[in-house]
């Protein structure tokens, strides 16, 4: 979509230049931008498979299996990039469903890993996992992830469980 978009911008860089200016409309990239955003990325089947494969595939990782890292970068980029027009795509369509994923993942394994193993064990893996999401956001899920993430993790991998811990 984007190397389209830049091909259509280029090719009206005149109008886009002096007609949408002087007239105040939305410039050719932009628009572009919101259609691809409404017509492909927004149709209900899209949106919902898309996110659906996301999440499968950071689940995916999480079981230790190897995913497509740099395909899942792009795709929150494209996410990031539609948000225009005071509309957050990627945070909408995406970061809210991987959160609340993230929280019941941890919270499943946290618990069912506190009643099997030793507290030092339960530690090492807390600082493990929490190290992995770190990682994660670096790879490919946009900086504003981390900051919810991190308070996720703790909330379930220390603050859930400090009373059993101490």
């Amino acid at each position: 979509h984007k190397t389209t978009m830049v091909m259509i911008r280029d090719i009206l860089m005149y109008m886009d230049r002096n007609f949408v200016h002087q007239y105040r409309k939305v410039p050719v990239y932009e628009m572009g931008l919101v259609v691809f955003r409404d017509q492909v990325s927004g149709h209900p089947k899209v949106r919902g498979r898309l996110l659906q494969l996301m999440l499968e595939a950071v689940a995916a990782e999480r079981a230790g299996q190897k995913v497509d890292r740099i395909l899942l970068k792009h795709i929150v980029s494209m996410l990031v990039d539609l948000g225009v027009q005071n509309r957050n795509v990627y945070k909408e369509d995406f970061e809210i469903h991987y959160l609340e994923s993230t929280s019941q993942f941890y919270a499943a394994e946290s618990s069912e890993y506190i009643s099997k193993n030793t507290c030092p064990d339960f530690l090492r893996k807390a600082e493990s996992r929490i190290e992995e999401e770190k990682s994660r956001v670096d790879a490919f899920l946009h900086e504003s992830t981390l900051e919810p993430l991190c308070r996720i993790m703790e909330e379930e991998w220390i603050i859930a469980h400090f009373q059993t811990l101490i």
